[in-house]
């Protein structure tokens, strides 16, 4: 089976919801890296991060959680290469400023750009839609 490419912030909003409905996670937050050394299985890793709690929280969170982090390893992979410039500012100006509404769903924007956005603070999700942010105008009218 092939795996999907998804935006790192997708994978980490997938992960979140699950560990917020797992009593043992949470008080626990993940973060998603780009596993460059990936020889098989996903190109991605996880870093936990404990936030407050009981110290073994993180390791029956871990048990807890495995077959799901299982399964998404088999479907997915992140972004490996980063945007390149025109695509950065072509989506930038694709994405409206607040109010506009003919912004595109984060599923219509390719995985590796959302990803940069989002990094970059040129685009924030609201409302299930990316928006513009003020450094993104800058960007687009560049």
């Amino acid at each position: 089976m092939s795996r999907e490419t998804i935006s790192r912030h997708a994978l980490n909003a997938m992960i979140d919801a699950r560990m917020q409905g797992m009593e043992l996670c949470r008080n626990l937050a993940v973060t998603i890296t780009h596993d460059e050394s990936r020889c098989t299985g996903p190109n991605w890793r996880v870093s936990i991060l404990q936030r407050t709690g009981d110290d073994h929280a993180q390791v029956e969170c871990n048990d807890a959680i495995q077959p799901f982090m299982r399964e998404l390893a088999d479907r997915y992979d992140v972004p490996e290469h980063p945007p390149t410039a025109d695509e950065i500012r072509d989506w930038t100006r694709r994405i409206s400023s607040k109010g506009c509404p003919a912004d595109p769903k984060p599923d219509a924007v390719p995985p590796h750009v959302l990803d940069h956005l989002l990094d970059s603070k040129f685009v924030v999700i609201v409302d299930g839609r990316p928006e513009r942010t003020a450094r993104g105008d800058q960007v687009a009218a560049g």
